[in-house]
């Protein structure tokens, strides 16, 4: 099996960076809010922060310097490289909360695009029912019984939603935290696997 290069790998990282930046875009033709766009060469900036934090951070991480990074560090890497770099800026008025917020959004676009075209011997491994479902729910974290009816409390936002602000309140000037987002998603790669082997594709309280 033929090496692929740094540079060739560096390419087409690039590509898919250009081709998630458009597919976002697209997204802001039907979308109800302000109108925004990328700040100049975004998807360059994009890669090159990749690059430099997948190397110059994880790799001295890693057992052997010829180990690949994992998928779980290159979704982690790439959502927080969005963070770094806040991409998208308002056409319109719009404050700095607004533009962290759908440069978040952004982030949790690509880390969905990586998560579900991600293949072992050429299959992918998550099915997009499977984690629309995991991204959607809101668990059950309190049962209160009173004259024998009983209330559900459920956690008040889903994983997609409390995922994003948390991507939002990142503070780009700090180490960012590469490992424990990295380890986030390996644990949501067992949740829909788990989820994919049930006949509903549903998640019950």
């Amino acid at each position: 099996m033929a090496t692929i290069s740094i540079a060739q790998k560096k390419r087409e990282r690039l590509n898919e960076w250009k081709g998630w930046i458009k597919g976002f875009l697209e997204l802001n033709s039907v979308n109800p809010l302000p109108t925004y766009k990328t700040i100049s060469h975004a998807a360059e900036l994009l890669n090159d922060y990749y690059w430099r934090m997948a190397y110059g951070y994880i790799k001295p991480l890693l057992n052997s310097s010829k180990d690949n990074i994992h998928y779980y560090k290159i979704i982690s890497v790439s959502e927080l490289a969005v963070v770094a770099v806040q991409p998208f800026v308002f056409t319109k008025a719009g404050t700095p909360e607004q533009r962290r917020e759908i440069n978040a959004d952004f982030a949790f676009f690509v880390a969905c695009n990586i998560f579900l075209t991600w293949k072992i011997d050429k299959k992918t491994i998550v099915d997009f029912e499977s984690v629309k479902a995991l991204m959607s729910y809101q668990e059950v974290i309190d049962i209160q019984r009173k004259g024998g009816k009983s209330n559900k409390k459920k956690y008040p936002v889903t994983f997609r939603e409390e995922h994003i602000d948390w991507l939002k309140t990142l503070n780009p000037a700090a180490p960012l935290p590469v490992l424990s987002n990295s380890h986030t998603w390996r644990m949501c790669l067992f949740a829909a696997r788990a989820l994919a082997l049930t006949k509903s594709k549903k998640l019950t309280d």
